[in-house]
């Protein structure tokens, strides 16, 4: 049921830029402890997948895949030969769908599995499994390097490590269902290391983009005449482990010189998923030899693909927007609760503030509608904005703040197969402990950078390793993020250049539009900026606020990370305001200066 309201637009943007080496937890993702997945999992197994069936659930509005996974050992549970572990989003035909900060297998994918029953009734004759707190729930082996990994944690020594750590908390021993000699295999790939490994001396450029088609050299001797592997960083995996990039995307090798397309690949058919981060990169060669660069490779920008054989070999291709509500661009509708702040208050305006930067920065055709649904599940054809539900196919995994669902089309173009966004979603976890721009954000996560990030992924934008970028795979707790950072913005005006542009394709694709609307401040807002002026800036220990024509009752001051440094009451003060700052620490501030009921805020600088 669509109901008519007036729509909010207040719009208050408080951000810094990162610069913190050490990083605690995951844009989206509030981290699990090894510990608490033990305890809440029903089922904790090792093994790999042998089989991954995508299908459409029964009104044919979400795709899940359910995966075959042959066992090796039971660590927790009734001891089984092979199960069947549910995930949301897949891919069928030319439709696909995926689900940002979610777990993704495909055959091959081979680690530690911690499971709990699936709640999700889909009308199928096995039980189903899910991985407790989703992508946090599987730890990825990487045999070359004898790791475990997800997201936060990587355990250095399968057997010494992961199994020690499991074992002491289920304080038994597993029992092996079928073999795997993960050790032998290991001492194996080492030995041959040993023996005559290939060399990187270096590659080219030394900056890239991931998902563009942006193509890297590397050279250096002992790679052989026969095509390997190469490994880049997963920023979808906090960047610990390697993932390799598709064969189709290694355009040439020879002993001394390879080139490939810097990859991010999304599919349910490899174990490949990835998006290339910044790090270092690994050469394997067609002996299972392998080598890791000295040098770190940056990765600037990713953008999402869809990878897959539609006829043309196992590919990846790049996704884009096209004109869905017929004015040029999407229209989101905030559910019920969202958009009366029924569970958080504070929650539309928040959401609307990252949501005008993209849109202004990319001219990325967005609009929010005036009306709100009363539906609250993200498997419809509308755009929804949410908080999650427990109980139902919307509900988040353990752990995860937020999440962005893509629904992909793909068109059979003169250029190959084009993937347009027909769906576009976007949950946020009711249950978190969110912060909306003021007060204390101690213990909290802020909700406008979640917002942003998850806005990002809407526009078709990646994961990188870069704190200083909205994009970047993680994010301390208590940290502002709102900002967004030059590669962001050149990545979405990319996609967004595409997506505007005609192409021959069959079905056909209406290209996206410019956003017309106007950006910035309302017409009461403008007022409100063109009469007051704050000087100068940067200051040493005193700033001043100079008021034209309009009445100001209070400014507020805060810091970087959201908290409030100063609340003055200035309601009975002349025009011209002096603000001491002789106490405060040097760095970026945000003034809020409030008059009859709104506020304007302005970027101070403490040289």
């Amino acid at each position: 049921m669509i109901k008519k309201l007036p729509l909010k637009l207040t719009f208050f943007l408080l951000g810094f830029l990162i610069s913190a080496p050490t990083i605690f937890a995951q844009v989206s993702l509030r981290e699990i402890s090894l510990k608490e997945q033990i305890k809440n999992s029903s089922l904790v197994v090792e093994g790999e997948v042998i089989e991954s069936n995508p299908f459409w659930n029964a009104n044919r509005t979400m795709i899940y895949t359910s995966h075959t996974v042959k066992v090796y050992k039971v660590f927790k549970g009734e001891p089984v030969e092979t199960i069947q572990v549910l995930t949301k989003g897949g891919i069928i035909g030319l439709k696909a769908i995926f689900v940002s900060h979610s777990l993704k297998l495909g055959k091959g994918s081979t680690g530690m599995f911690t499971l709990h029953d699936s709640n999700v009734d889909l009308g199928l004759k096995q039980k189903q499994f899910k991985a407790y707190s989703g992508v946090q729930g599987f730890y990825n082996y990487d045999l070359v390097n004898n790791t475990a990994t997800n997201p936060f944690i990587e355990k250095k020594g399968i057997k010494s490590s992961l199994y020690s750590d499991i074992l002491a908390l289920t304080k038994a021993n597993y029992k092996t269902i079928a073999p795997f000699e993960q050790e032998e295999l290991n001492e194996k790939i080492l030995s041959k290391n040993s023996l005559m490994p290939p060399s990187i001396v270096g590659f080219s450029p030394t900056t890239i983009t991931a998902g563009t088609g942006s193509v890297l050299t590397i050279t250096g001797s002992g790679f052989g005449g026969t095509q390997g592997k190469v490994g880049f960083r997963n920023s979808d995996a906090s960047g610990a482990p390697f993932f390799d990039a598709l064969d189709s995307q290694v355009l040439s090798w020879n002993d001394t010189t390879i080139t490939v397309e810097v990859p991010v690949i999304a599919s349910n058919d490899v174990n490949v998923d990835g998006t290339a981060g910044t790090g270092t990169i690994r050469v394997t060669d067609a002996g299972g030899s392998s080598i890791i660069s000295g040098d770190v490779l940056n990765i600037s920008y990713a953008e999402i693909n869809v990878s897959g054989d539609f006829g043309a070999g196992f590919r990846s291709y790049k996704t884009q927007h096209h004109n869905s509500n017929g004015s040029g661009g999407y229209t989101w509708i905030m559910e019920n609760d969202f958009f009366n702040e029924t569970t958080h208050v504070g929650a539309p305006d928040a959401f609307l503030s990252a949501f005008e930067a993209w849109r202004c920065e990319t001219n990325v055709n967005w609009e929010i509608s005036s009306s709100f649904t009363n539906t609250n599940t993200t498997d419809t054809a509308e755009k929804i904005i949410t908080f999650d539900t427990n109980g139902t196919s919307n509900e988040l995994p353990s752990g995860t703040l937020g999440t962005c669902t893509y629904g992909f089309s793909g068109s059979n173009c003169t250029t190959g197969i084009v993937w347009i966004a027909t769906d576009l979603d976007i949950i946020f976890d009711r249950e978190t402990n969110w912060y909306f721009g003021t007060g204390n954000i101690t213990g909290k996560f802020d909700f406008e950078t979640v917002a942003l990030h998850e806005l990002g992924h809407a526009h078709q934008l990646g994961h990188v390793i870069n704190t200083a970028n909205v994009m970047h795979f993680n994010l301390a707790p208590e940290t502002v993020n709102a900002v967004l950072d030059a590669n962001s913005i050149t990545a979405g005006n990319d996609v967004h250049s595409r997506s505007t542009s005609s192409q021959s394709c069959s079905p056909a694709i209406n290209p996206m539009t410019d956003y017309a609307g106007t950006c910035g401040l309302s017409v009461e807002d403008n007022t409100l900026e063109s009469g007051i002026t704050l000087f100068p800036n940067p200051t040493k220990n005193e700033f001043f606020i100079k008021s034209s024509y309009v009445n100001i009752d209070k400014v507020e001051i805060y810091d970087v990370r959201g908290r409030l440094v100063s609340n003055i009451d200035i309601s009975d003060a002349t025009k011209n305001k002096t603000i001491n700052m002789r106490n405060a620490s040097q760095g970026l501030y945000f003034v809020n200066i409030h008059s009859e009921g709104r506020f304007i805020t302005k970027k101070l600088i403490l040289d």
